[in-house]
C-alpha cells in the first residue's frame, strides 16, 4: 500500500492502491480534513463568491461575508460607506441589473417606500385615496363599539 500525504495538514497516511485510482481529487487523512478541503474555491459548486439570493438580489463575497453588490456599487459611486437606514433602489426594478446608472439612493426607507412604490399604485390605479371628510359621523348618544385593547390604550393614554 502506498504512503500518502494529506493536502491539508501534511499527515502521513495508508490509503489500497484501488481507492487512489478512483479518486478525483488528492486524498485526505481524515472528514474534517476532506471538510477543510472542500471550503472556498475548492468546493464542487464554487461560483467565484457571487450568488443570487431567494429574493433575486446579487451577493458577493468580501472580507466580511457576502454582501448586497447594489449597496457595494452604490458605495464605490459615492466614495463612502453607505449609513445603515440608507436605501439603494434600482430603477428598472430589476435585482441583479447592479449597473451605477441604474441606482438611485434614498436617505430612509419611508422616503423610498412614498417615493417609488406609492406614488407607483396612485399611477397605475391600485391606491385609493379615502375622503376623511366622508365618514359618517356618531349621532348623539350614540356608543361607538370599541374593543378591549382600544379601550385599554385610551385609559393608558389618559393616565399619562
Amino acid at each position: 500500500m502506498p504512503e500518502v500525504a494529506c493536502p491539508i495538514d501534511g499527515t502521513k497516511f495508508w490509503i489500497a492502491p484501488s481507492h487512489l485510482k478512483r479518486l478525483t481529487r488528492p486524498p485526505t487523512c481524515s472528514p474534517e480534513c476532506k471538510a477543510k478541503s472542500m471550503k472556498g474555491k475548492q468546493h464542487w459548486n464554487y461560483k467565484e463568491g457571487r450568488y443570487i439570493d431567494s429574493e433575486g438580489y446579487v451577493r458577493v463575497l468580501t472580507d466580511t461575508g457576502y454582501q448586497f453588490e447594489h449597496r457595494l456599487v452604490m458605495a464605490k459611486k459615492l466614495g463612502r460607506p453607505l449609513k445603515p437606514g440608507e436605501i439603494v433602489h434600482h430603477i428598472d426594478e430589476d435585482r441583479q441589473n447592479n449597473s451605477p446608472r441604474n441606482l438611485e439612493l434614498y436617505s430612509d426607507r419611508g422616503t423610498h417606500t412614498t417615493t417609488e412604490h406609492v406614488d407607483r399604485s396612485r399611477r397605475s390605479g391600485k391606491f385609493k385615496i379615502r375622503n376623511v371628510a366622508a365618514k359618517p359621523t356618531k349621532r348623539a348618544g350614540e356608543r361607538r363599539r370599541t374593543s378591549a385593547f382600544t379601550r385599554l390604550a385610551a385609559a393608558h393614554r389618559q393616565a399619562r
